[in-house]
């Protein structure tokens, strides 16, 4: 199995859990070229790095206050 670069993050997830890979290679769809491997630890900086995010958003509305 291989990714190429504009694939999403969740395909590459899912080729993962589904051959049981740690790393899938990512390819130039048009020459077939490596281009790059992305591994289980960079996924999970990728998550790491969200979710961070999500805690440190503010909340849309203030406590106290709705619409």
């Amino acid at each position: 199995p291989v990714a190429h670069p504009d694939d999403v993050v969740a395909r590459v997830v899912e080729l993962m859990l589904a051959t049981g890979q740690g790393r899938i290679p990512v390819t130039d769809p048009a020459t077939g070229r490596l281009v790059g491997l992305l591994a289980r630890k960079d996924l999970l900086r990728i998550h790491a790095g969200t979710s961070r995010a999500e805690e440190e958003r503010q909340a849309y509305f203030p406590a106290g206050r709705r619409g």
